[in-house]
């Protein structure tokens, strides 16, 4: 199965593996904080740094890129599933992650040089 969802600052996208459910959220948004209330990162991924997370026995891994901040996690049916017992395949997965488009490629030629 596949879900894909978006607003004017945010996307998030779910898609059902054998046995888990692996979701992508990314938003524009900002809230600024405190710089004395942020963490350092944990890792590096996709060349930055990055923050792994678990809640409820679900782990994630979020990072920025550019504009957007980005969160990926993964929900394992079974409690033993290895995929969910370490940040391995998640931040595997983040690496793996590319941009998708609404169509073809905008093109870098001018108008002028698009003449035949």
């Amino acid at each position: 199965d596949l879900l894909l969802m978006a607003g004017p600052t945010w996307v998030a996208f779910t898609v059902t593996l054998e046995g888990a459910e692996l979701r992508l959220h990314g938003t524009n948004k900002v809230h600024v904080t405190d710089p004395a209330l942020r963490r350092s990162p944990d890792a590096k991924v996709r060349g930055v740094g990055a923050h792994l997370d678990e809640q409820e026995g679900i782990p994630s891994i979020s990072w920025p890129a550019g504009p957007v901040a980005w969160s990926l996690d993964i929900e394992c049916h079974r409690a033993n599933d290895a995929r969910c017992n370490d940040y391995d395949f998640i931040a595997q997965m983040a690496e793996q992650l590319v941009p998708a488009t609404m169509g073809p490629e905008p093109s870098t030629q001018t108008p002028e040089e698009a003449q035949p």
